[in-house]
């Protein structure tokens, strides 16, 4: 987590919180004086192919009223592995940790020393208030080496699979997640499956049948599902769908986020006004008018009136001005 101020301290600034991906969760909690706050949450991209296509991660965003002292959950989907950093394994490419993680890419077919695994599902981004999830944005799709990218994350809905096969692209390519459900695992004709999404969870990549292994899906609010393999074709996966909550007047966009492929939340907010303490003076005391008597000798009293009382050091009163009443004159 990172923070970063923007403009002066007084009157009101803005802080920018970022919050990277860690591969667990991590929290914020409103500051004193704060009651609103804008989220920008980026769920991770998929897995690259050779080419470098990928499916990118949704976006969501939304100013929420908050309050001092809330503490927020907050998850920032990773990024599917990609074909090349999965081959070395002989294994299919990982998953994108996240709120659901992406699915696991196909592993190519044994013997073939040519084949090569399908990429993993990038992971979902989220920001939770207690155990309710408020703006989650869904992770895309892994590619596949047909070659073809991975489906967008959502956004409301998640993308399909984009691998080039034929006009029948969808037998092969996982579908997107939807707002009710997750995304359709590709069947292929005689192939390997790609699994289906499994709640947040992105379906894994069918196995390489009997060339290279399917993407796997984005995971998110819904999970995509898996590309599927077979007949020397080999589909991607598809991205996983976003959510807000009801109320929170969000806008959703999908295949927004790529960068360095993770997710990323960001959390804006303005510090509430300083307020300087007032310069410091020196006490000043007034009293209301003191009449005394002062023996002067035995025929002749002076009577002084002192207008005005000073406070002094140590204590001591200054006469600042006075009137002898016998002789009529004004002492100082």
């Amino acid at each position: 987590m990172s923070e970063h101020r923007h403009g002066p301290t007084a009157p009101r600034g803005t802080t920018t919180v970022t919050f990277d991906h860690s591969g667990s969760a991590q929290s914020w909690t409103v500051p004193e004086g704060v009651t609103e706050a804008a989220f920008v949450v980026n769920g991770a991209a998929g897995g690259v192919d050779t080419q470098g296509a990928t499916g990118l991660g949704g976006r969501v965003e939304a100013t929420l009223t908050v309050a001092p002292g809330a503490v927020y959950t907050i998850v920032v989907g990773g990024a599917g592995e990609s074909i090349r950093d999965a081959t070395g394994g002989r294994v299919g490419g990982r998953v994108g940790y996240g709120w659901g993680p992406g699915g696991t890419g196909g592993p190519p077919a044994a013997g073939f020393q040519t084949a090569m695994p399908g990429a993993g599902g990038g992971g979902g981004s989220a920001v939770l208030l207690g155990t309710d999830a408020l703006l989650v944005a869904g992770g895309g799709g892994g590619s596949s080496n047909n070659p073809g990218a991975g489906g967008a994350g959502g956004g409301a809905q998640g993308g399909a699979g984009q691998a080039h096969i034929s006009t029948e692209d969808s037998l092969w390519n996982g579908q997107g997640g939807t707002p009710t459900a997750p995304g359709a695992g590709a069947v292929g004709i005689t192939a390997n499956h790609g699994g289906p999404g499994v709640g947040h969870t992105g379906g894994a990549g069918g196995t390489g049948y009997p060339d290279s292994g399917g993407g796997g899906g984005g995971g998110g609010w819904f999970g995509g599902g898996g590309g599927a393999s077979g007949d020397m074709n080999v589909g991607a996966g598809g991205g996983a769908s976003g959510y807000a909550a009801a109320g929170t007047g969000a806008t959703l966009t999908a295949g927004v986020r790529n960068g360095d492929g993770d997710g990323q939340v960001t959390i804006a907010y303005s510090a509430p006004p300083a307020h300087p303490s007032p310069p410091h003076r020196s006490p000043t005391r007034t009293g209301p008018a003191v009449t005394t008597t002062v023996e002067t000798g035995p025929a002749q009293p002076v009577t002084c009136r002192i207008v005005t009382v000073r406070a002094a050091a140590a204590g001591r009163l200054r006469i600042v001005s006075g009137i002898d009443a016998a002789n009529g004159r004004e002492n100082g």
